[in-house]
Order: structure tokens, then C-alpha cells, then sequence
């Protein structure tokens, strides 16, 4: 009875998933199709009408940012609850095996004249001689049976008298076989995705996105990192930021040091540039690195560059930087991460960057995990009407892969 409903939830569970996964496919594809669609223009647009039109466009690519995550969720679970069910069918077919212990059982029966002539022709005299009785076979109900065979499982002169068996060689043991171990994990990939608002006497949408894919090989180590913040505050977008990250490190063999290369792209709306990117490279250098905790220190040297405001100079630039890692259970981790930027013309003109969180895993099998997360980042040459100070913080659900 049991098995019979864990049978029926399995298969409740299992057509729910499927449900929403073509449930999410057609909302996608109704937004992308509402999203892409032109819609009539005004003889003269205002300036508000084509805001309004913008916001609702990336309101709707944010959806369908959504519902692909919550689409890829269902697949990845359905995927492994087929893989699961595959690997119950097969242990219980398995159970189901007759036992390897069971014992042969080999009678011996009479052999006829008539049968050893059809195997070899022989003259009559020693066909009676091969059948006459031997004292070592003693007949019991009308059947023959051998003696107890010695410890090599030979029978010896006793039974066949001048009969040379040769000896079986010495059993020798096996080397153990060599024991396997698991490939080591070679790409990882992480969504984040944020959201907040409220309707009513204060109207604000607020989303944040991020995406990371990481590749790990004894000599290289690939990261890339993007984030994306959306706000809106009473239909007016108040901020629009995304940064893009990658860094390309080499691994020095038999050491705790590495080579790095590295490249960062921001772009905000409301800052006086439209996009500043900075470039360095350097050394990294492991200064913990156990199961539970890792630290890292890297330094060098770069350069980076504003496009589209006033400053269009490239600034030469040192860089430090720290990362921190540390599991406090197997369900908890903590991280923090460092950037140091002085001006190297004048070290009083500097940026830095600290990114710091607290994860929760919440789902083990679905890789589901919950991020409590702030950043704070410092400009000491701001621009007109900005704050050298920015700080935020946001609470996420990640999914792993």
C-alpha cells in the first residue's frame, strides 16, 4: 500500500513538472512575441510615452528571464527524477537475480558399450576390459559414483590405475585493482536572480540578476561574473547598472602562486560616462587553503578608461586585491571579496570594491540555495551631484549547476 502511493506522488510530481515546463514555454513565448511586436506610433511621441514603453519592455525581458529560470528548474528536476527511477528499476531488478552461492549438483551415470563405441572404435577384447569394475567405484542403487577428489580436485591412480594427471599450477592472488576516482568537476554554473516592489502609496520594482560560469583545470582557472540592477520608483527608472567580469589565472606548478589576467566592464545610465572599463594582470598567491577555508592575495598593475563623459584619459592603475572563503557547515558558507585601485600618479585618487555574502543552502537535491549579500563601492573622484559612497545589499535565490 505503501509503495503504491510513494508510486502516485512520484507520478503526481513527475506530471506537475512536466505541466510547468510547457506551461513556462508558451508564457515566454507569448512575451517574447508581445515584447518584439511594434506598436502603432503617435503622430508625435512624447518623451514620457517612449519611457513608459521602455520600461515595459524590460519589465517583460525580466519576466522571461524568470520564467526561463523557473523553466530550467522543472527540466533539471524532471531529468533527475527519470535518472533516479532508472537506478530503483535497476537495484530492484538486480535483487531479483538467483544467488551466485547455489551448488552445482553432477551425477554420474553408467557408461554403455554401445557409447564408447560411438566415441571411439575399439577391438572387443578391451571395450570389456575399459567397462570391467573397479574397487574404487562403489555401486549404490543402481548408479556410479567417484570417490572424494584430494584438495586439487584430482581423483589419482585409485580410480584410473597408470593414468598420469598432470598437477594444476599454485593459485596466486590478484593484485587489487586499482581504485577509480571520480572525475573532478570541470564547469560550474550559478544563476542569481533578486526581486522587490510594492504597489500601492509607493510604487517601486526593484530586480537584480547575475550569472556566473566558472571552468577549473589543474593548470587554468576561467571566471566570468555579470550583474545586472534594475530600479524603478513610481514608473520612473531611477537605476540601470550591469557589470561584466572575467578572469583568466594560470597556475604555477608545485606552488601556491598563479598568473592572472583581468578585465572589468561597468555601465550605469545615471553616472556622468556611459562605460568604464579597466584592464590588469599580476601575480595570485594562496595564503590558506584547506577543505573548509581559502584565502587568496593577488597584485599587480593595469590601466582603466571612462567612454562617453568628460574625463576620456587612461588612468594607470595598481591593483590588490583578497578573497576569502569559508564553509561554516555543510549548508553554510561565508565569502568576501577585496579590490584595491590606486592612481598611481597620485595614490590620493583611488576606487575600491567590496563584495561580501552569507548563503544558505535550501535545497540540496535541486541545488537551491538562498544569498544574503552586500556591496559597497568607493570613488574618490565622484561625479558632479554623486556620492564617493554607494552601497547596497539584496537577498537572492541561487540556483547551481
Amino acid at each position: 500500500m505503501e509503495h503504491g502511493a510513494n508510486r502516485a506522488c512520484y507520478s503526481l510530481l513527475l506530471g506537475w513538472r512536466a505541466f510547468a515546463t510547457v506551461l513556462a514555454s508558451l508564457l515566454i513565448l507569448v512575451l517574447v512575441l508581445d515584447t518584439c511586436r511594434q506598436p502603432p506610433r503617435a503622430p508625435s511621441p512624447q518623451p514620457q510615452d517612449l519611457l513608459e514603453m521602455s520600461e515595459r519592455k524590460t519589465v517583460r525581458i525580466h519576466a522571461i528571464l524568470v520564467i526561463a529560470l523557473i523553466q530550467a528548474h522543472c527540466a533539471v528536476g524532471m531529468v533527475r527524477a527519470c535518472e533516479c527511477k532508472a537506478k530503483k528499476a535497476a537495484i530492484s531488478s538486480a535483487k531479483r537475480l538467483p544467488s551466485t552461492d547455489a551448488k552445482v549438483v553432477t551425477s554420474f551415470r553408467p557408461l554403455t558399450s554401445d557409447a564408447l563405441q560411438s566415441i571411439a572404435p575399439l577391438p572387443p577384447g578391451e571395450v570389456e576390459a575399459l567397462l570391467a569394475p573397479n574397487p574404487a567405484f562403489q555401486q549404490q542403487d543402481d548408479s556410479w559414483k567417484l570417490p572424494a577428489p584430494d584438495v586439487l580436485g584430482n581423483w589419482g591412480e585409485d580410480v584410473f590405475p597408470g593414468l598420469e594427471l598432470p598437477s594444476l599450477p599454485e593459485l596466486q592472488e590478484l593484485p587489487p585493482s586499482p581504485k577509480q576516482e571520480p572525475k573532478p568537476k570541470i564547469w560550474s554554473l550559478r544563476i542569481e536572480f533578486g526581486v522587490n516592489g510594492a504597489e500601492g502609496n509607493s510604487r517601486f520594482f526593484n530586480t537584480r540578476t547575475g550569472t556566473k560560469i566558472k571552468r577549473t583545470t589543474k593548470r587554468h582557472v576561467l571566471s566570468i561574473d555579470w550583474n545586472h540592477v534594475l530600479a524603478l520608483n513610481n514608473q520612473e527608472l531611477s537605476k540601470n547598472e550591469s557589470t561584466a567580469e572575467w578572469r583568466w589565472e594560470t597556475v604555477i606548478p608545485d606552488s601556491d602562486w598563479s598568473t592572472f589576467v583581468h578585465n572589468t566592464n561597468e555601465y550605469d545610465e545615471f553616472a556622468g560616462w556611459d562605460l568604464r572599463v579597466q584592464g590588469d594582470g599580476g601575480f595570485s598567491y594562496w595564503l590558506m587553503r584547506s577543505e573548509t577555508t581559502k584565502v587568496q592575495a593577488r597584485t599587480g598593475a593595469g590601466v582603466s578608461r571612462e567612454f562617453g563623459g568628460d574625463n576620456s584619459d587612461s588612468i594607470p592603475e595598481a591593483s590588490a586585491g583578497l578573497d576569502f572563503d569559508h564553509r561554516l557547515t555543510r549548508k553554510q558558507r561565508l565569502d568576501a571579496k577585496v579590490d584595491y585601485f590606486p592612481d598611481v600618479r597620485n595614490f590620493n585618487n583611488f576606487r575600491t570594491r567590496m563584495n561580501t555574502g552569507w548563503e544558505i543552502q535550501i535545497d540540496e537535491m535541486d541545488h537551491l540555495t538562498l544569498r544574503l549579500s552586500m556591496q559597497d563601492r568607493y570613488d574618490s573622484t565622484p561625479d558632479k551631484n554623486k556620492r564617493p559612497n554607494d552601497f547596497t545589499y539584496a537577498a537572492q535565490l541561487i540556483w547551481d549547476y
